[in-house]
C-alpha cells in the first residue's frame, strides 16, 4: 500500500522510534520490560504509546463539520513523491485506480505513524486498516491568532478544500481516541457497552416494577388481606404479605440494580487494539505460571486467532463483538439488555444479575397472582352456592368466566405486572439454569452454542467444584485499558514514557516498521496477549 522511502526534509531534521529502533533495539526492549514491571491498570499514555507499538509517531486529530461529514483514507498520496502521477507517470490521468481505502465517519483522534517526503500527508490507522490522509498545515491555538496566523489557516483551507484534514494533537481526551463503539458518560470517567440505550431501558423496566409493586401492590393486597382474612389462598400464598417478603424484595432490588450496573460497567476484558500499518506477527510462545514457556498453537478452536480488525492474535476463548467493536477475554456472549459484552471479567456480576432479578421477578408475579385469587374469592363468596337446577353446571361455566373477567377489569395493574413478571420469571430462570450448566462444565455460553468441544476435550473443565470456585471466587485479571477516558493524553508524556527523540515525525518506512514492531514483540516473549 505503501513504497518504501526513508529519506525526506522531516527525517533530516528529527529522530523518530522507528529510525532508533534501527539503530538499536535496546530502547524498545527497556521500554517494554519498564512497563511490565509496573502493576495496575495502564494509564492514559502507556495505553495510547503502548511498547507493543513502536510506529505510532504522533496523533491527528479528524473533526466533521458540515462541510467534511467524512475523511477518506487512501491507500497512498494524492500527490507529492508518493502519489500515483509521480511514481507512474504513464498512467492516464483520467483513468486512475481507486485509491481509497477506508472512510471515517466520525471525529476521532487517531495515531500517525509517519509522512510522506512532502510532509503533507501522514500514514494514520485504526486497528489494522491503514490510509493517508490530508494533514493540516495549521495547528489551532487556545489564545488570539495572529493576522499571520489567520492567513496560515485560510492558505491551509483552500489548499485542503477537496479533502478532510488532520490537525495534529498534543493533547486530546483518551476517549477521543478510543475506535471502540461503547458509550462513555460523565466525559469519559464511565464507559457502557455499544447499547446504552437498551442498559437504561433495563433500568427502567426494573425500577418500574419495583414502583409498582411497593406502591400499588402492597398496599392493595394487605387490603384484601384484612377483608378476606378467612380466604383459601391465605394459608397457602399468605408469605406475600410477611414482613420478611416485603424486606428481602427491597433487598433484592437493590442488590439487582447494583448487579446490573457492575456488569454493565465493568470492562468485560477487552483486548486494546493495535492500530498499526504492520500486521501483528504470529505469536511464537507463551509463559506459563510455573516459569515455562510452551509453544503456541495457531488457529482452531484451541489456538490463537488473528483479528484482521483489531491487528492482534486474540488468546483461546476470546472473540470479537461486532457490537462493541473490541475483542474480549474469555467471550460469553454480547448482551444488549446489560448493554455491555460479558467476558471474564464481569461474567460473575451477570450471572449474580441474572439470580437477583429472577428471584425478583417470581416474588413479584406469586404476589400480583395471590391479588386476583383474593379478588376472585371476594366476588364469589357466597354465589356459587345458588346455582342449583339442571342446567347449573352451564351457569357455574358461565358464571366462572363472568367473575374472571371482572377480576382482570378490578384489577388490570396486577393482571398485567404479573403476566409481564411471569414472562420475565420464565425465560430468567432458564437462562440461569443455562449458565449455571455452562459454569458446571467450564463453558462459556459462546463455545456451547457452537458446539467447540462436541469432539474435543475442554482443557478449561477442572472438574464442577473447581469451576465454581473459578466462575465466582477467582481473582479478578487485571482490566487492559485505563480506568478513566476523561484524563487527558499528554503526547509528549506519551513519548519521554518509550524515549522517543524528538518532538517531530519522519518519513514512513515499512521495512523500518516491520522491523521495529518485530523487536517489541520479542521483547514480550513473543506475545502480546497470553492465554
Amino acid at each position: 500500500m505503501t513504497k518504501d522511502n526513508s529519506s525526506g526534509p522531516e527525517a533530516s531534521e528529527t529522530t523518530s522510534l522507528i529510525g532508533k529502533n534501527n539503530t538499536s533495539n535496546n530502547v524498545v526492549k527497556d521500554s517494554v520490560v519498564a512497563s511490565n514491571s509496573k502493576t495496575g491498570r495502564p494509564t492514559v499514555e502507556q495505553f495510547y504509546f503502548p511498547p507493543v507499538n513502536p510506529t505510532i509517531q504522533a496523533y491527528y486529530r479528524f473533526t466533521v463539520t458540515p462541510l467534511t461529514p467524512f475523511a477518506a483514507l487512501h491507500t497512498r498520496p494524492l500527490d507529492g513523491p508518493m502519489s500515483i502521477q509521480q511514481q507512474s507517470p504513464n498512467i492516464d490521468p483520467n483513468v486512475q485506480p481507486p485509491t481509497v481505502s477506508g472512510l471515517l465517519r466520525r471525529s476521532a483522534v487517531l495515531p500517525s505513524h509517519g509522512t510522506d517526503p512532502s510532509g503533507n500527508w501522514i500514514l494514520v490507522s485504526v486497528g489494522s486498516r491503514s490510509g493517508w490522509a490530508k494533514k493540516s498545515l495549521f495547528t489551532p491555538y487556545t489564545n488570539e491568532h495572529t493576522e499571520e496566523q489567520t492567513s496560515l489557516a485560510q492558505d491551509s483551507n483552500q489548499h485542503g478544500a477537496d479533502h478532510a484534514t488532520f490537525t495534529k494533537a498534543n493533547t486530546f481526551q483518551a476517549r477521543e481516541g478510543w475506535m471502540g463503539n461503547q458509550v462513555f458518560l460523565l466525559k469519559g470517567k464511565l464507559m457502557l457497552g455499544s447499547d446504552a440505550p437498551l442498559f437504561f431501558f433495563t433500568n427502567f423496566l426494573i425500577l418500574f416494577a419495583l414502583v409498582t409493586y411497593y406502591s400499588v401492590i402492597l398496599p392493595h393486597l394487605y387490603h384484601l388481606d384484612q377483608a378476606n382474612h378467612d380466604s383459601n389462598t391465605h394459608n397457602l400464598l399468605q408469605w406475600t404479605t410477611h414482613s420478611a417478603t416485603a424486606m428481602s424484595s427491597a433487598v433484592l432490588g437493590a442488590v439487582t440494580i447494583i448487579l446490573l450496573w457492575k456488569s454493565g460497567l465493568t470492562d468485560p476484558g477487552i483486548l486494546p487494539p493495535i492500530s498499526c500499518p504492520v500486521k501483528a506477527p504470529i505469536p511464537t510462545r507463551q509463559k506459563k505460571i510455573n516459569l515455562e514457556y510452551e509453544p503456541v498453537q495457531i488457529g482452531g478452536p484451541l489456538g490463537f486467532r488473528y483479528c484482521s480488525t483489531c491487528n492482534i492474535f486474540r488468546p483461546p476463548r476470546a472473540k470479537h463483538c461486532n457490537s462493541c467493536n473490541v475483542c474480549v477475554s474469555k467471550f460469553d456472549h454480547h448482551c444488549p439488555w446489560v448493554g455491555n459484552c460479558i467476558g471474564s471479567r464481569n461474567h460473575r456480576y451477570f450471572f449474580g444479575f441474572l439470580i437477583s432479578v429472577t428471584i425478583l421477578a417470581i416474588i413479584v408475579t406469586f404476589t400480583c397472582v395471590r391479588i386476583f385469587l383474593e379478588t376472585y374469592h371476594k366476588l364469589d363468596r357466597g354465589s356459587l352456592n345458588n346455582l342449583t337446577g339442571s342446567d347449573s353446571e352451564e351457569r357455574h361455566t358461565s358464571h366462572l368466566s363472568y367473575l374472571v373477567f371482572k377480576c382482570i377489569k378490578k384489577e388490570p395493574t396486577a393482571v398485567i405486572l404479573s403476566f409481564f413478571t411471569l414472562l420475565c420469571a420464565w425465560s430468567l430462570a432458564s437462562l440461569t439454569c443455562f449458565h449455571g450448566l455452562i459454569i458446571t462444565i467450564g463453558q462459556t455460553t459462546n463455545e456451547r452454542v457452537r458446539g467447540v468441544y462436541d469432539a474435543l476435550e475442554n482443557p478449561a473443565n477442572k472438574g464442577v467444584a473447581r469451576n465454581w470456585f473459578g466462575a465466582l471466587c477467582s481473582e479478578i485479571p487485571e482490566s487492559r485499558i485505563p480506568r478513566d477516558f476523561s484524563q487527558i493524553v499528554d503526547c509528549r508524556v506519551g513519548r519521554d514514557g518509550r524515549e522517543i527523540e524528538g518532538s517531530g515525525e519522519t518519513v514512513y518506512n515499512s521495512v523500518l516498521a516491520a522491523e521495529a514492531v518485530a523487536a517489541a514483540i520479542a521483547a514480550e516473549d513473543g506475545i502480546v496477549y497470553a492465554f
